[in-house]
């Protein structure tokens, strides 16, 4: 999508000549510096944040509709934003690209094969039932087929369910580190993220989760293993959690293939308890945006019905059905992001930097002190075609850490060949 172009500036400078102020005078009465309106003004600054348009509207006696659009805007956007970055995906693709937690060896052999035989009836409308599948997945864990609902990935299942669940005033507690997904999504529902400290060792604590649970807790969500620290909680604590509280836990798996034990068989016992998988990390099928989510059949029914009724493609369900039933496949990717993530930890702790241990496809490195930040580490990265992924969009790291997720060895000693480059240069 190409940068939104906004005439916000002329229509500043409109509304600011008819109110008879200056640029000096609405600068000082809507608290924001001269040289940021002026830069609005002239468009050099086309998309400002929803925090200084807000402030302008209210010198200007305005509301933000007046300012910008002639639709009313939700009135949680200004905290939304105030919230931090929605996403971490890069502008562009780089060569040496390990900021995407995709598979090295992508996916089964299995899913070329239906693609060829499924790509003469794309013309068809996608199963809005996703029975195939349901009934493959209810195979494998045991659960009835209709604890299961189908949608865009991991990401747009979690966004759905916390907007279809959380109402104004509700509270959603999360982990300081995880997924952050489900914090803005209860952010636009007008709920309230409430942050459970990490303990020291950057494992979740569910002893402080429980002690932020109150009335008016609706959900809580966890991801098993973690996102960013790759880390595996056990499936007793979390287990446990759910029979401490009637809130809703939503667990997301989507990497669980790479380490730690799924609660999803668990699913009957108790209503409370919500698991999303995807298959866009293990099964290599991250461009097909299909995943799912097992929960209390009623609840599955009333989300199933809310939602648009062909959420996934024809092809994707063709693809996961086939990638299901390679498990040689996942058994080799786990091995090999094992290997590849010990090797990467290896080196750079060799190399000086802290790495926190991890057990799945992802882990975290303190770049500082070596590097300044770790903006300023991935900025250089930048120049060699390479990327990671910065640790200031996750919640609590600062900009001390970068994330990591293990590719291909070819890609991950270019990566260690560029760090030693920067070392020699850069490096404190």
């Amino acid at each position: 999508m190409e940068p939104l172009q906004l005439d916000i500036g002329k229509k500043v400078q409109k509304l600011r000549n008819e109110s008879g102020l200056s640029q000096e005078q609405l600068a000082r009465t809507a608290d924001i510096s001269y040289a940021t309106l002026t830069k609005i003004e002239s468009g050099v600054i086309q998309k400002p944040s929803f925090v200084i348009i807000a402030k302008i509207a209210q010198a200007l006696k305005l509301s933000m509709d007046d300012l910008v659009f002639d639709k009313r805007l939700s009135k949680h956007l200004i905290k939304f934003e105030a919230s931090g970055t929605k996403v971490y995906i890069p502008k562009k693709r780089f060569s040496i690209d390990l900021s995407l937690t995709e598979n090295p060896l992508h996916f089964s052999k299995k899913v070329l094969k239906a693609i060829e035989k499924e790509k003469e009836h794309i013309f068809h409308y996608p199963d809005p039932y996703h029975t195939d599948l349901s009934d493959a997945l209810a195979k494998q864990f045991g659960i009835d087929a209709h604890h299961f609902i189908f949608g865009t990935g991991a990401d747009g299942l979690i966004e759905n369910i916390v907007r279809i669940l959380v109402n104004p005033g509700d509270h959603v507690i999360l982990p300081d580190l995880t997924f952050l997904n489900a914090a803005f999504a209860a952010v636009i529902s007008g709920g309230e993220p409430v942050f459970s400290k990490m303990r020291n060792d950057f494992h979740i604590d569910f002893e402080d989760i429980k002690k932020r649970i109150n009335k008016s807790t609706k959900m809580i969500f966890l991801c098993n293993p973690n996102n960013p620290t790759g880390l595996i909680e056990t499936k007793e604590s979390i287990l446990d959690l759910v029979r401490s509280t009637s809130a809703l836990v939503v667990v997301d798996e989507a990497n669980i293939e790479f380490g730690g034990e799924s609660v999803i068989r668990h699913i009957p016992k108790y209503d409370n308890l919500i698991v999303i998988r995807t298959f866009s990390k293990a099964y290599g099928l991250a461009g097909l945006r299909i995943g799912y989510c097992v929960g209390n059949e009623e609840l599955m029914y009333y989300i199933w019905r809310v939602r648009p009724p062909f959420v996934t493609t024809y092809l994707a369900q063709k693809c996961a059905l086939a990638a299901l039933k390679d498990k040689k496949h996942i058994q080799q990717s786990k091995l090999y992001v094992e290997t590849e993530r010990n090797f990467l930890s290896q080196n750079l702790t060799n190399r000086g930097f802290k790495v926190i241990p991890s057990n799945a496809n992802c882990f975290l490195v303190k770049v500082a002190p070596h590097f300044k930040s770790s903006t300023s580490f991935i900025a250089l990265l930048h120049k060699h075609d390479c990327t990671v992924v910065d640790g200031k969009h996750f919640k609590g790291l600062g900009t001390d850490y970068i994330r990591i997720a293990p590719q291909l060895r070819a890609t991950n000693k270019k990566f260690l060949q560029i760090v030693d480059l920067l070392l020699k240069k850069y490096g404190k």
